[in-house]
C-alpha cells in the first residue's frame, strides 16, 4: 500500500499472528523485512519493542494478534491488535525480576507512544523517527549523539494507558 501523507508517502504491511510464543520471532521477522532499507539502528530498535508488544500480547491479549508496520518518510510506526480490551499498566520491575520492562523500554525507545480501543480489543502502538537524509548517510558503526531520533523527548509519563492516538 502506498498513499501520499502530509509526512511523505506511506507504506506499510500487516501481518495475524496466532497467540503463542513461536510468533514473537516471527512478528519480529515480519519487522525485519518491512524496514530492510531502513538505517539498522532504528531496523533493531522497532524489532525489539515489536517483540516486547507481541510478547504482551501472547502473555496477556486474547484472540490473533494483528501487527501493522507503517515507513513514511519522518516516522515508522507499529501497531500491535489483540482481543483482549485491558490496556497495559508500566510496572516497576525489580532487579531479580524475568518480567515487568517492556512499557518501560516501549515507552525510553520510542517518540511517541500509546493505546487505543479497538473494535474487538485494544491497539498498543509506537513510532519512532525515521532518520532525515544527514543522518541516514551516517555509517552504522558511528557514534549517534544524544540527540539522536531514537532519543527525541520521550512520550507523557504512563502509568496505565488511557485511550490515545
Amino acid at each position: 500500500m502506498t498513499i501520499n501523507e502530509v509526512d511523505g508517502p506511506l507504506t506499510g504491511r500487516l501481518a495475524w499472528f496466532d497467540r503463542h510464543p513461536a510468533s514473537v520471532a516471527a512478528a519480529r521477522s515480519f519487522t525485519r523485512d518491512v524496514l530492510a532499507e531502513q538505517p539498522r539502528e532504528e531496523s533493531e530498535t522497532v524489532q525489539l519493542l515489536v517483540s516486547e508488544l507481541v510478547t504482551n500480547a501472547v502473555r496477556h491479549g486474547a484472540g490473533p494478534i494483528l501487527l501493522s508496520v507503517t515507513v513514511r518518510s519522518t516516522s515508522l510506526r507499529c501497531e500491535v491488535t489483540d482481543a483482549h480490551p485491558a490496556f497495559p499498566c508500566l510496572k516497576a520491575a525489580g532487579a531479580d525480576d524475568e518480567s515487568g520492562r517492556g512499557m518501560r523500554l516501549l515507552h525510553e525507545l520510542s517518540h511517541r507512544c500509546g493505546v487505543r480501543p479497538a473494535h474487538r480489543g485494544k491497539t498498543v502502538w509506537f513510532e519512532v523517527r525515521a532518520p532525515g537524509p544527514a543522518e541516514a548517510s551516517v555509517p552504522a558503526s558511528s557514534p549517534r549523539s544524544a540527540a539522536s531520533p531514537m532519543r527525541g523527548g520521550p512520550a507523557a509519563p504512563l502509568k496505565c494507558w488511557s485511550a490515545i492516538a
